[in-house]
């Protein structure tokens, strides 16, 4: 008989763990698309997973500008609910394009993580994973009508916060050059190089120039920088591409090289760097104007969001004012600082309960966790708004 107890106890505690693991629900949710609102979303996505269970890994050394990463464990707003978070951030466009075109192949996303290397503290230099599947959601700094993909509309476009951009120098760039005008950009864009008395009106900078870079087609903040300056979303640019010896001083500087995103092919020029990262990369090299230059001589300007911008050398200085007013969350928020679109999240009808559970509690938290500090911008602080990347900012929130 006590035999038998024994048993039954053991048979009842069995049943007992079956039955909590029956009751995991274990989801994946794989997100694409914005570079520059990466460090936002891989700070949400920390937020969301208790601490206790959490472990992740990326590429690189900094979370922040990971091109990719995964995290595990489970939801504080749902305990029994486990997930695997993958992301790999490809650009705005790119991302809209993978959402749109789910179902072709071509558009699966191959380089999503399946680690074993995931830690409590985060395992940095991650190399890419080699999963491959279809992206669930893609995070955009633009709407889908500001892109040449409009058809078919994508069912879901959830606007979850707000994308500020800066304008940056280049290291050792003359601390005259303060300030990007649209007027200035419209024609650097244009015509590739300007001269620096554009900047100073000193007639002795006359023959030193200043040249662009800037982001690919795939990129959500090249659509806002164009339409936001008025140089036009479909415009061709003449952006430049810095090549630099292993000291990181500038070797040459030249036309970005011709290639083909997306469908589309691109003269030399009309292209550029394919995350915000590389802009600031760009931007940080030294030597533009110096003696190892073989290249075209002179200094860079460059648009990015403002936590790759944060990372642009050149002492507290690299940031440039845009239309004369300097980037602060205030400035956004109140209307004087326009250099800005919205953040959206962009899905189809098919995803599952379990994968709208997560993707609800990213947004959730998104929404409730202040994003300044990692370079974003909450919509409930916004006091203006407007309809479109480049419209008039208007009183009143439009979200």
């Amino acid at each position: 008989m006590r035999k038998y107890g024994i048993t039954l106890m053991a048979g009842l505690a069995l049943l007992a763990i079956a039955s909590t693991a029956s009751a995991q629900t274990n989801v994946i949710l794989r997100i694409t698309g914005s570079t520059a609102y990466r460090t936002v979303v891989h700070n949400a996505i920390v937020a969301m997973i208790t601490p206790g269970s959490l472990k992740y890994g990326y590429a690189g050394t900094k979370l922040g500008s990971a091109g990719f990463a995964e995290f595990t464990g489970a939801l504080v707003s749902s305990p029994n609910t486990t997930v695997d978070v993958k992301t790999v951030w490809s650009g705005s466009v790119d991302g809209l394009q993978r959402i749109i075109n789910q179902g072709n192949p071509s558009f699966q996303v191959t380089t999503w993580q399946a680690s074993s290397s995931l830690s409590s503290t985060g395992t940095p230099n991650l190399a890419a994973g080699s999963e491959v599947a279809y992206a669930d959601v893609a995070m955009s700094d633009v709407f889908q009508n500001s892109t040449i993909f409009q058809n078919p509309t994508i069912p879901n476009d959830v606007v979850v916060g707000v994308i500020p951009f800066e304008w940056c120098r280049n290291n050792g760039s003359p601390t005259t050059m303060t300030n990007m005008t649209s007027l200035l950009a419209q024609q650097i864009l244009s015509a590739g190089a300007l001269t620096l008395k554009c900047w100073t009106g000193n007639t002795s900078d006359d023959s030193t120039l200043v040249r662009v870079v800037g982001r690919n087609f795939d990129s959500g903040t090249r659509v806002t920088t164009f339409a936001e300056t008025g140089f036009g979303v479909g415009s061709p640019p003449n952006q430049s591409v810095v090549l630099a010896n292993a000291s990181g001083v500038i070797t040459n500087v030249a036309a970005y090289p011709a290639e083909t995103l997306l469908g589309q092919s691109f003269a030399a020029g009309q292209s550029g760097y394919s995350s915000g990262g590389l802009v600031a990369g760009a931007l940080n090299a030294s030597g533009s104007n110096g003696g190892l230059n073989t290249g075209n001589k002179g200094w860079l300007v460059g648009y990015a969001g403002v936590s790759d911008a944060s990372s642009v050398t050149n002492g507290t200085a690299g940031v440039m004012t845009y239309n004369g007013v300097a980037y602060s969350p205030t400035a956004v928020e109140n209307g004087q600082y326009t250099f800005w679109g919205y953040e959206h999240q962009f899905y189809n009808n098919n995803l599952s309960a379990n994968t709208l559970t997560v993707l609800n509690a990213l947004q959730t938290t998104l929404s409730t966790t202040d994003p300044t500090p990692s370079g974003g911008i909450a919509l409930s602080a916004m006091t203006v708004g407007r309809t479109q990347e480049g419209a008039p900012v208007s009183d009143g929130r439009a979200f």
